[in-house]
């Protein structure tokens, strides 16, 4: 085949392929350059999303240590007031169970004059006065206050007192030490 075209349209011939290939080859470049863009823009916000995310549990967890710290403190507190509260229930004396212990120890046939119970009375010798209707009661008396809760009884003084209550004759004075550990 003979090419009987003139040499310039030959040219432009040429020229018109080439650029419609440059053409092509431009279009592609710019689809590229945009996905380009739009990966790299993308990116971007997936990095601030996961950077915004990071500060916050960065601050949630500062604030659950803030929190935390708060609580501890807080126990710390409760801890300090129960530990004052078990020493003052420590030394804190039951009245009511001593009168009910010396109730226990006075066996029946013998009544109780008058009892005087304070702090200073508690590990020192007391006197009790005590009436008894026979004087055989007298012996079961001491083994009434052989318990804990009290030492060195004491017999001082035993004598027929027709002044006592109904019945109860016999006058007797002892002496008994309460024994602070076992009330307390």
């Amino acid at each position: 085949m003979i090419n009987l075209l003139p040499e310039d349209t030959k040219k432009q011939i040429r020229s018109a392929r080439a650029n419609t290939i440059l053409f092509s080859c431009l279009i592609i470049l710019f689809i590229a350059v945009a996905f380009l863009m739009l990966a790299c823009s993308s990116t971007y916000l997936l990095l601030n999303s996961i950077k915004a995310d990071s500060e916050k549990a960065a601050i949630e967890a500062s604030s659950g240590t803030t929190l935390y710290a708060k609580f501890n403190s807080q126990a710390d507190t409760i801890r300090s007031n129960l530990l004052t509260a078990r020493g003052i229930l420590d030394q804190q004396i039951s009245y009511s169970d001593i009168i009910t212990k010396i109730a226990n120890a006075i066996p029946s046939g013998i009544i109780l004059d008058s009892l005087s119970l304070n702090k200073t009375t508690i590990g020192t010798p007391i006197t009790l006065q005590l009436y008894a209707n026979s004087t055989d009661n007298i012996s079961k008396l001491k083994n009434g206050f052989q318990l804990p809760t009290f030492s060195n009884y004491n017999l001082q003084e035993t004598k027929t007192d027709s002044g006592g209550p109904n019945g109860y004759t016999t006058k007797i004075t002892i002496t008994v030490t309460i024994n602070k550990d076992s009330v307390q």
